[in-house]
């Protein structure tokens, strides 16, 4: 659930400070670990607390200690003299009375919601497990994973797009396509062959046009640049000097 973010008037008066104690309600709750929910996985929860509300957030009091031997050993000595209280929550904030007040006021209230146990399904105990997870490199997200083979699928593709890109510009107007038209080899080349009227007649049959496409395609590749005129391919047509 989105908090609102605290909004704090503007500062009157000189500085002080407030301290207030929330305590835990262990008795009706003997078995629940509320240090554990207060604190958070290397104390994330609680500083994340602090940040929100401006306050020094500390627990205190009997069982407050994750060495019990040691709680035991402290007990009765100077500076020591919270652990012969009741566990408790103990809140410490330094501004002006006007803004100290907001901000302890907040603290207050988000305390009191981790004091509650949770039924049923606890969202706050999720998201501490996570980040215990994520802090000792175990956290593995199902979510991850699908964007992690998304990516991998994605660069795939890519892949792929490359590999076509790079026929298709090999296939490019340098070089022949398949779809492009195929040249036909039984076509002529050069300019087209004039018989005279004798060789028609020679030709006429099925079997002449197949030989004159022959003779014709074996003149061409014999004859000088420009071509030949009919008269020079057909021995029946007299030769004529220039100019006469």
């Amino acid at each position: 659930m989105k908090k609102e973010p605290l909004v704090l008037p503007e500062a009157q008066g000189p500085p002080t400070t407030l301290t207030e104690k929330v305590y835990v309600p262990v008795k009706d709750h003997p078995d629940f670990n509320f240090v554990g929910r207060i604190l958070g996985p290397r104390g994330m929860t609680a500083k994340q607390l602090e940040q929100e509300t401006g306050c020094k957030i500390m627990v205190r009091g009997k069982g407050s200690m994750r060495d019990k031997k040691k709680e035991e050993q402290n007990r009765g000595k100077p500076n020591w003299e919270h652990l012969n209280d009741e566990l408790h929550v103990l809140l410490t904030v330094e501004d002006t009375e006007n803004r100290a007040r907001v901000k302890m006021d907040r603290a207050v209230e988000e305390v009191k919601k981790l004091l509650i146990p949770a039924d049923g399904e606890d969202e706050l105990k999720k998201r501490q497990l996570m980040e215990l997870a994520i802090i000792n490199g175990t956290y593995r997200d199902s979510s991850a994973k699908a964007v992690v083979q998304a990516a991998v699928c994605d660069e795939e593709w890519r892949r792929v797009a490359l590999a076509a890109s790079e026929t298709q510009r090999m296939l490019s107007p340098g070089m022949p396509t398949l779809t492009g038209p195929i040249r036909n080899h039984a076509a002529p080349l050069g300019p087209p062959l004039i018989l005279s009227p004798r060789m028609q007649r020679a030709y006429g049959s099925s079997s002449g046009r197949k030989a004159a496409q022959t003779l014709g395609t074996d003149e061409r590749t014999s004859l000088p640049k420009g071509g030949a005129s009919s008269c020079e391919l057909d021995p029946s047509v007299p030769r004529t000097k220039p100019g006469l």
